[in-house]
């Protein structure tokens, strides 16, 4: 039996098992169909991550009075050293001197999070970073020694101040100065006392569908670990990995279905393209080569789009980087690539990652928007190459 035909009969035995078929549909089905914050775009956006975080902290309409900001707060408190400042936090958390009186607010003085209670005179100041760095640059010495010092200035009557940097990974700040007044926490502790809450609290509709869209984002944005999902993917691993080897070899990412739409819509050497450009592009073969540049084997440029495993890249390509005495050649050279003659210019680079999370019409607009792009270029190039022979 050849390779092929073994490969074959395991896939078949694969999609044949049952077993395999009731663990897939599981896996299917512990990723929300529906995201009410996904469609939103919220995932890798500060803003509005920081606003549904200002309502689930809050004792909002969810009736949860403050059960996740508490959750929270017992988890920063887990991972960091015991020494006085989260040593009062921690009674704070658990037995304040008074009934809470809390103000969240949202971008004050340019604070993602600031949460004031005024009852107990404690303040919680929040750096929300979802795919970003800390600014470190600025007159105030960075973003998070000006947030300090604005807290420290306006709030001089508050004893207990407290500055949480929130980041994906638990970052640390970059100076050791921040590192000390910082207490670094992560979006999977507030994801994980959202889970244990949504499956401990009566919630009403709405609440249920904004918490579960917040757990089920952090899991498809790897912040936040899925274990049943894991559990399940193992199962399927650790008996069909052979299977999988072959099927993963042969699948196709949202990356190959992009590059399929940009190359069906779209070519730089085709017959339906207006005459004008076909007669400007060939007026350089004419003038260089006095030959038709359609067939021509060594093109002075080319606009190419390479596909590779995890990018598409497209630009201008020049086959051949020879020196030339021809100042036709130089002078397009110079105007394409901006400096000297060299091999190619990149237009555009997609990396796997920028379209993995698209839909099929997603991608099929993000095809549209390049090849719009890529014809103002051929536009562009046309112009060049007019102003050079004329």
């Amino acid at each position: 039996m050849s390779e092929k035909s073994k490969e074959l009969k395991t896939i078949e035995e694969f999609i044949f098992d049952d077993n395999v078929q009731v663990t897939l549909e599981k896996i299917k089905n512990s990723v929300m169909n529906f995201n009410i914050l996904e469609i939103t775009g919220m995932g890798s956006q500060e803003i509005k991550h920081s606003n549904i975080l200002s309502w689930m902290l809050s004792d909002s309409e969810h009736n949860l009075g403050y059960k996740i900001l508490e959750g929270f707060l017992k988890k920063v408190i887990e991972v960091h050293e015991v020494d006085a400042a989260t040593d009062f936090l921690k009674h704070y958390v658990y037995l304040p001197n008074n009934k809470r009186n809390i103000t969240i607010y949202r971008e004050k003085d340019n604070i993602d999070l600031l949460i004031v209670d005024n009852a107990n005179k404690v303040i919680i100041a929040i750096e929300n970073k979802v795919y970003a760095s800390e600014r470190v640059a600025g007159k105030g010495g960075g973003q998070l020694k000006t947030y300090f010092g604005i807290v420290n200035d306006k709030y001089k009557d508050f004893k207990n101040k407290y500055f949480i940097y929130l980041t994906i990974d638990q970052s640390l700040p970059t100076t050791t100065e921040n590192q000390n007044i910082w207490l670094c926490a992560t979006h999977e502790m507030i994801g994980q006392v959202v889970e244990d809450v949504t499956k401990s609290q009566n919630l009403s509709s709405k609440t249920e569908i904004i918490l579960t869209s917040y757990i089920d984002l952090l899991k498809r944005r790897n912040i936040m670990e899925d274990k049943n999902l894991e559990e399940l993917c193992r199962k399927i691993w650790d008996t069909n990995s052979k299977a999988l080897d072959i099927l993963f070899r042969y699948r196709t990412t949202n990356l190959d279905k992009l590059y399929d739409l940009i190359i069906a819509k779209y070519s730089f050497y085709h017959e339906d393209y207006p005459d004008v450009q076909l007669d400007v592009i060939d007026k350089i073969y004419q003038h260089i080569y006095q030959r038709d540049w359609l067939e021509s084997e060594n093109r002075a440029i080319d606009i190419q789009i390479n596909k590779k495993p995890s990018y598409i890249w497209i630009g201008y390509y020049h086959p051949e980087v020879t020196s030339s005495n021809n100042k036709l050649l130089i002078k397009l050279y110079k105007s394409i690539f901006d400096s000297k003659e060299q091999k190619e210019k990149q237009i555009l680079r997609l990396n796997e990652s920028d379209v993995e999370d698209l839909s099929d019409e997603e991608l099929k607009d993000k095809a549209d928007e390049i090849v719009k792009k890529l014809n103002s270029q051929i536009d562009e190039f046309v112009i060049k190459v007019n102003r050079l022979i004329e």
